[in-house]
């Protein structure tokens, strides 16, 4: 702009000087002198390659003069062309420096633009504004834009953003659409079609596009929701017709059996609804009291005729002066088709008064034997005398002469010797060969193969051969015992074929009788009074139920018993000098001596150097099994003999006490956990405790064999403490009634489960662990070790680990057992199911050389969604649960190589509660198998949020009276298990009632060492496992 200033300047002043000079005289001699001087101003100017802008104002100069001479004049200026040509040259750089000046201005407006990174659409308007610019330049001055390249850039880029802005429009007018529709709870099926038009717009778009509809998920939220909407309609409906149906069915005191069919109909109308819309089915409840009606019709008339069959069979007995034990069976079939009654009609059977009275007098006739010990040398009038066999072995026999060892359940098979394959020769099995004995109507041994020998065809001399695998570790031991002579005794018939359903009992007796103990057996009926035996150099002082002859004596007897006679000796015969010659030298478990405290010549004060170990008691000096330990140990007992002339004197003796010495465990074993933790359920709940403040009653003392001590949970760096010490001495007193009591190891928590796999897989740590353990059971004195390492969340048992702590444990336990006592207790628990129980955590074979006895957890088998049986005996065939159990579990391990005479089934001393969520349909069931979630019963101390029901809150529920009892027997009719059931409240409780204890015991005892265990005793606050064993056993 300046430069143009400066041309409009340029120009007026020549117009100046053309106009001042018009007015001059035109005379030849300045005309001349003008001439020249023009020629001398063109002269002056540079050549054409040498003109510059600056030249500007002498050429205009030149061509004012020039143009101010007379046309005459100007001829004679004769470099005029120099003139035109610098004129032309002039303009051509005056173009040249306009277009430099323009380009200039471009390339300002290029560099104002945005980097190609940060163009965006926002800025068309600038980089349109650069290239009309650029445009604009004329000539060669667009060569000196230096950055043009940026600006093709920016096109190039903003063409792109302009296309993509284009395309990307498509997607958002999509994303628009779905923005206008209403939010889901507003929505309404009159939104539908809006809705499909959004997803219509939607499937149009490509797939990049498509990606680009950041909203999409709020259409697939709204259809659904449209979905929903259009179903709920449709169940609405549904409902509709069915609260229709349910209110055109009779009353239900007008219903009769003809309209079975039709309530059927409407049943299933009401199954078919969703569960969601089964709620508002508002009149539900009357289509629920017509089936109950209609069933109660059908079944009035069934149980009115099993109760006139009681009846009648119990009219059908002798008068009760007129029984006899030939009537027993008459009595027994009455009482079993009453019991079968349901609880309802049992109060029809009018005569029911006479089959008690029956009963009664049956059990006062019936004859039961007595069997009584510790006799000795003594007598006992009127009673025989037997000799106890060497040894006596029973089992069970299932299979004969087929299959494989592997799918055997039993401990002991019989082949016989016609039926056996040439190619099969047993070598790893102990052979007894057998042979019927005409003369005694029994079989007798005449043969025995040992393991080592193969059967081969040539040794088969036999009838039949008895088989005991060396895998099946007790039983095997047990037959070494067996001689060439004993008897053999089976209560069945062995068949000339195969089978595997054979069923029996065995019973093998040895031949052996000289230099045995003896026993006195007789045979009684009704209540009877107890004999006095006589002894010389004794007095008798009673009769008790166990070897140790401990608790209440014992005077009379109504049942089948075995009694132990309890003798002092008769000090009276001893001199005062030799009065220590009634402590024994050797003192065992069963030592009882007796201490007299005065005779005619003196009285006697007795003391012990170790009081806790020699007890002198009441005249007795006793060995306490609660200090006994594995390990001989010396006593010293002194007497103070003060005469009756008033000398006196002490005498001592030091005695040997032998290590603790059990008696061999029951051939059905029971045991239960004592759980600390638990304590304070049992203390608040029990009411047998807060009477008499003991925390085992008299039945558990009878019955158990074992308590585990739970729990002693090991820590990270091997180390081991009780959790709670503070009830370990009133539990260790049980070892006084010949109760092991046994240290459970925690391996059940998450923390504690990882350090034993850490552990175990580590030597060195191992052999840390496992000397701290037993420290433990030394220190406390306990029995054994149960190790209860479990499958968490995070980690599983390894059977290689497993396997290095159990033979570990046995190893040390035994280097600190003396010979003489009983050995250390070993055992571990084991899931019921079929998942965390296989070879890879538990390598049974091997564990089987080492654990007494595995605790089988059939508890908690329960499945938390439906309403299931938490302990069951057999498989339901009703709640539809996991098919787990008692049964199923001793089968399954029994299939994997663990012997069933070494298992302890398991119990539950707890119940688990549901809130029932789904309407039963199984009148015979009611509540079972249904829809429901784990809850606290409300309002019912001992029923916890767990689920979990202690033993006396579902007795309290019981008694409420809202609750009724249930006992499933499955299609086979075996006994499954029991729950109670609240139809008002809609609650549910399964849990192992006495008729299930009783059952679980029964089933265990036709195993000879299998068992049963329950967990645990704290929970089972209403003691159920307890005063059901002991009615079991003792009647």
């Amino acid at each position: 702009m300046r430069k143009l200033s400066k041309m409009i300047s340029i120009t007026c002043y020549i117009l100046f000087l053309v106009l001042g000079l018009c007015g001059c005289q035109n005379q030849n001699k300045e005309n001349l002198e003008k001439v020249e001087e023009v020629i001398e101003m063109i002269d002056a100017l540079p050549n054409d390659e040498e003109i510059t802008i600056e030249d500007e104002v002498a050429i205009l100069r030149a061509r004012v003069f020039y143009n101010n001479l007379e046309h005459n004049l100007r001829e004679k200026v004769f470099n005029l062309s120099k003139l035109e040509k610098l004129e032309r040259e002039l303009v051509m750089i005056r173009r040249e420096a306009l277009y430099q000046e323009h380009a200039q201005i471009v390339i300002a407006l290029i560099e104002k633009l945005p980097s190609l990174e940060l163009v965006t659409i926002d800025d068309e308007e600038e980089i349109v504004e650069a290239r009309n610019a650029y445009d604009s330049i004329e000539g060669e001055a667009k060569i000196d834009v230096n950055n043009y390249a940026k600006l093709e850039a920016l096109e190039s880029k903003l063409a792109k953003l302009l296309k993509d802005k284009a395309y990307l429009d498509k997607a958002l007018v999509v994303v628009d659409m779905i923005e206008a529709l209403p939010i889901v709870d507003e929505l309404t099926l009159a939104d539908e079609k809006k809705v499909v038009e959004a997803r219509d717009a939607y499937m149009v778009l490509n797939q990049d596009l498509k990606d680009k509809v950041y909203n999409l998920y709020l259409l697939t939220i709204l259809e659904e929701r449209i979905d929903e909407l259009k179903n709920e309609a449709m169940y609405q409906k549904e409902t509709d017709t069915v609260i229709q149906l349910i209110d055109e069915l009779p009353s239900i005191h007008e219903v009769t059996l003809r309209d079975e069919s039709r309530v059927n109909s409407v049943r299933r109308s009401y199954n078919m609804l969703v569960e969601s819309f089964r709620d508002k089915v508002t009149n539900i409840d009357k289509l629920i009291a017509l089936e109950e009606q209609i069933q109660y019709l059908k079944n009035e008339e069934a149980i009115q005729a099993l109760v006139d069959e009681v009846i009648y069979l119990i009219d059908l007995l002798p008068n009760i002066s007129e029984l006899t034990m030939e009537d027993e069976d008459l009595v027994m079939n009455a009482r079993i088709r009453y019991d079968a009654l349901i609880e309802e009609s049992k109060s029809r059977v009018i005569n029911y008064q006479k089959l008690l009275e029956s009963e009664n007098k049956i059990n006062e006739i019936r004859p039961y034997e007595v069997k009584y010990y510790n006799i000795e040398e003594g007598e006992l009038d009127n009673v025989s005398q037997v000799q106890i066999p060497k040894y006596s072995l029973e089992t069970k026999i299932n299979y004969y002469t087929t299959g494989y060892w592997s799918k055997y359940s039993s401990e002991m098979f019989i082949f016989k010797t016609s039926l056996i394959s040439p190619s099969e020769k047993y070598q790893y099995a102990l052979k007894i060969g057998f042979n019927y004995n005409y003369t005694t109507t029994n079989y007798e041994v005449v043969q025995i193969v040992e393991s080592s020998i193969a059967l081969t065809e040539e040794l088969r001399e036999s009838e039949y051969y008895l088989f005991i695998h060396y895998d099946y570790t007790g039983m095997y031991d047990e037959a070494q015992k067996i001689e060439i002579g004993d008897t053999i005794i089976i209560d069945k018939v062995l068949p000339n074929e195969k089978t595997e359903t054979l069923d029996a009992s065995i019973k093998i007796i040895s031949s052996k009788t000289e230099g045995l103990e003896k026993y006195f057996v007789a045979i009684y009926q009704g209540e009877t009074a107890l004999p006095i035996p006589q002894r010389e150099g004794y007095i008798f002082l009673g009769w008790y139920d166990n070897k140790a002859c401990v608790g209440d004596k014992i005077t009379t007897i109504q049942g089948t018993k075995e009694l132990f006679a309890s003798w002092m000796q008769d000090v009276s015969l001893i001199e005062p000098a030799n009065m220590l010659s009634c402590v024994s030298d050797i003192a065992t478990s069963t030592t009882k001596d007796s201490l007299v405290s005065e005779t005619a010549q003196a009285t006697y004060e007795w003391s012990s150097s170790n009081s806790n170990v020699y007890v002198i008691q009441n005249g007795f000096g006793m060995v306490s099994k609660r200090y006994q330990t594995r390990k001989k140990q010396t006593v010293e007992v002194s007497v103070k003999i003060t005469y009756k002339d008033g000398r006196s004197e002490t005498k001592s003796k030091e005695i040997m006490i032998e290590p603790v010495l059990y008696d061999s465990l029951s051939s059905t074993p029971i045991a239960t956990y004592f759980y600390s933790g638990g304590m304070s359920y049992f203390q608040e709940y029990n009411d047998r405790y807060k009477s008499d403040g003991q925390l085992f009653s008299n039945e558990a003392k009878k019955v158990l064999d074992i308590v585990y001590y739970a729990f002693a949970p090991i820590m990270e760096d091997g180390s081991i403490e009780l959790e709670n010490p503070e009830y370990i001495e009133e539990v260790l007193k049980l070892k006084e009634n010949g109760i092991y009591v046994i240290l459970c190891v925690d391996g059940v928590q998450s923390t504690t489960s990882k350090y034993f796999d850490d552990i175990t897989a580590d030597p060195a740590r191992i052999d840390h662990l496992i000397k701290n353990i037993v420290d433990l059971v030394e220190k406390y004195n306990f029995d054994g070790i149960d190790i209860d390492w479990e499958n968490t969340g995070t980690t599983t048992v390894k059977a290689g680990g497993m396997n290095a702590l159990i033979k570990g444990l046995r190893e040390e336990l035994d280097s600190r057992t003396e010979e003489g006592g009983t050995p250390y207790f070993l055992g571990c628990a084991v899931l019921a199911g079929i998942w965390g129980n296989g070879v890879d955590r538990f390598d049974y074979g091997t564990l089987n050389k080492y654990v007494d006895y595995i605790n089988l957890m059939s508890y908690n088998m329960n499945n938390n969604n439906k309403t299931t049986h938490g302990s069951p005996m057999y498989v339901s065939s009703h709640d539809g649960g996991y098919g787990f159990g008692c049964f199923h579990g001793a089968n399954h391990l029994s299939d994997i190589g663990w012997p069933k005479s070494k298992l302890l089934i398991g119990g539950s001393g707890y119940g688990k509660g549901y809130k029932v969520t789904e309407s039963s349909t199984n009148p015979q069931y009611p509540g079972l198998g249904v829809t429901g979630y784990i809850s606290k019963i409300p309002d019912h101390p001992g029923s916890l949020n767990s689920g979990t029901v202690m033993g006396k809150a579902t007795s309290d529920l019981l008694a409420s009276g809202k609750y009724k009892k249930y006992i499933e027997y499955n299609d086979d009719g075996q006994l499954v298990g029991s729950y109670i059931y609240s139809e008002e409240d809609q609650y549910f409780v399964t849990y192992d009632s006495i008729e299930v204890v009783k059952a679980k015991y029964q089933y265990a005892s036709t195993i000879r060492g299998m068992g049963l265990m329950w967990w645990c005793y704290q929970f089972d606050s209403n003691e159920f496992f307890p005063r059901a064993l002991y009615e079991e056993i003792y009647g």
